[in-house]
């Protein structure tokens, strides 16, 4: 895997970033698409849990150390994003790492 330091080209940086975030995000059981130039993506997370957003992101960042924004936050009508989160990418390729390693294990623990 690439590394923040190896890769000098910004627009690469950011592919490789979001490329590996997303393949981390979908071993974990998540669905999501790929962002159109944000730092961060949401994911759906419906094959883990039935529990709304907002407890979802607490059990994640409680048992797994990784913490989501409930995706239900960002909508006046929050009923049709009940089983999203958004996971930000802005942190350091070792960072991201680790919480794609922690978000497969919690997947494991829970499916």
């Amino acid at each position: 895997m690439a590394r923040r330091g190896e890769i000098k080209d910004d627009d690469l940086l950011y592919h490789v970033t979001v490329s590996n975030l997303r393949r981390a995000i979908a071993d974990a059981g998540f669905r999501c698409e790929k962002p159109q130039g944000a730092y961060y993506i949401f994911a759906d997370y419906s094959k883990l849990s039935d529990d709304p957003a907002p407890d979802f992101a607490r059990r994640l960042a409680k048992e797994a150390g990784v913490a989501p924004v409930p995706g239900s936050s960002f909508y006046a009508d929050a009923d049709p994003y009940r089983t999203l989160v958004r996971f930000a990418f802005c942190k350091r390729t070792e960072t991201l790492e680790e919480a794609g390693e922690r978000l497969r294990n919690f997947s494991k623990r829970h499916t």
